[in-house]
């Protein structure tokens, strides 16, 4: 049981470490991304990155676009269905291997703000970095 909480953990402190001390400071006069501007973000990010594939689910009170943005191992994003076929076997009880889901709910509330910016910095970091820990990360894991 230990064993399987571990990538838990690793995942865990990663999205801590990037949201903490690798997102960008903001100057005194910055304010937060608006919903266009996090939209256009979250688009251009995904065009560019095999890591990214990005669902539109809904459409907000206001007519804004609900996302998901679906980051793994480009291998995982090139094949979304199979991904869900494996994940509806593993729910329905079968073995297989299957990547952890995690799902990042950073914007809850649409008047707190904060979590759409640190969503975009984790994004941006996921989408892009090529370090061990984040390479290991989206090999074991799909974030959501």
């Amino acid at each position: 049981m230990i064993r399987r909480s571990l990538p838990i953990a690793a995942v865990c402190l990663l999205c801590l470490l990037v949201l903490s001390g690798l997102a960008p400071a903001r100057s005194a006069d910055s304010v937060p991304a608006d919903p266009a501007a996090l939209t256009a973000a979250f688009r251009s990010i995904a065009e560019s990155s095999p890591r990214v594939a990005l669902i539109e689910y809904g459409e907000s009170y206001e007519g804004r676009p609900l996302l998901c943005a679906v980051v793994g191992a480009p291998e995982r994003i090139a094949d979304l269905d199979g991904l869900l076929a494996t994940r509806a076997r593993h729910a329905a009880g079968e073995a297989v291997d299957a990547p952890l889901v995690i799902w990042i709910g950073a914007c809850v509330h649409g008047d707190e703000t904060s979590g759409s910016d640190a969503a975009l910095a984790l994004l941006e970091r996921m989408a892009s970095a090529k370090d061990l820990a984040t390479l290991e990360t989206l090999e074991r894991c799909v974030l959501l």
